[in-house]
């Protein structure tokens, strides 16, 4: 019996004197989805020193919904290798549409690489900001971020639950390049979670997809959704009036254009919970 006992703390003593891994000191960020994510989970000034570079994209409110970011993040990661490395960087959060070869020379020089490659939906977002924290050891700051987010969602889901999808309101998003957001994208999740119906997933199209003049034309949106502000979407109103195929729908002829910020139309972090509440003004349970 005492060899047995001897023998078990001989093949467990390791794993019970196993040490967490570290987290990462010095953490690269390369989207603006991860920046705006980790700006949010290391709130702390000492947690906050170890982002030593963030996207290149973070401070530009086309895409980014950060404002000016901090001075203690020295960094921008973009094209110049050589001036990420030099901030010696141990982790790297990237995205399947980054530049290909970053990630393979990040590795070769030692630097943990994340990369990140689904952001159709709010659950791809949650999961998203889950697994940054567990690559940065801010798990429990990552679970409350997610656990807000979802109480968002469910606050906004009450006021819409009793009314059928046939009497809400049917929205589209404005697009000069003639490709409109469908199922599968980050737009589409966050419509349906402001009680909203995209008219384009409707039409059993996914991802960004291309819309000729004749399918334009037959689409009768309540709202019509577009990226800017106020002003702007007084312009677009104009023009829409000033156009045949535009003019006939009801979006535009009751004067229903819904301006949002450009940077909350794209966005994949949790900021997807105020584009829903943006988008939620436009909802309203029709006879």
């Amino acid at each position: 019996m005492i060899r047995l006992i001897a023998l078990l703390f001989v093949l467990f003593a390791p794993v019970a004197g196993a040490t967490a891994k570290p987290a990462p000191s010095r953490i690269a960020s390369g989207t603006v989805g991860s920046d705006e994510i980790l700006l949010e989970l290391l709130q702390r000034p000492e947690d906050r020193r170890r982002l030593v570079a963030v996207s290149l994209f973070s401070e530009d409110t086309r895409y980014s919904l950060l404002g000016p970011i901090p001075k203690s993040i020295p960094g921008r990661v973009g094209n110049n290798l050589e001036a990420l490395l030099a901030l010696k960087p141990d982790a790297a959060i990237l995205a399947s549409y980054s530049r290909l070869d970053l990630a393979t020379q990040l590795r070769a020089a030692g630097v943990e690489v994340l990369i990140q490659d689904q952001f159709h939906s709010i659950a791809d977002i949650q999961q998203n900001i889950l697994e940054i924290g567990r690559f940065t050891g801010s798990e429990k700051a990552a679970e409350a971020l997610v656990t807000n987010l979802k109480t968002t969602l469910a606050d906004l889901s009450r006021s819409f639950e009793g009314c059928p999808e046939a009497k809400r309101p049917r929205i589209m998003l404005y697009s000069d390049s003639g490709t409109f957001p469908g199922r599968n994208t980050s737009f589409d999740s966050a419509a349906r979670a402001a009680g909203l119906i995209n008219l384009v997933a409707e039409l059993g199209l996914t991802s960004w997809a291309p819309l000729s003049e004749e399918a334009i034309a037959g689409l009768k949106p309540d709202w019509i959704v577009m990226s800017g502000d106020a002003s702007k979407a007084q312009r677009l109103l104009e023009k829409l009036r000033g156009n045949k195929m535009w003019a006939q729908m009801p979006a535009v002829q009751k004067q229903h254009i819904l301006a949002v910020p450009e940077a909350l139309i794209s966005t994949v972090s949790h900021h997807i919970a105020e584009l829903a509440k943006t988008l939620h003004r436009a909802y309203s349970c029709g006879s």
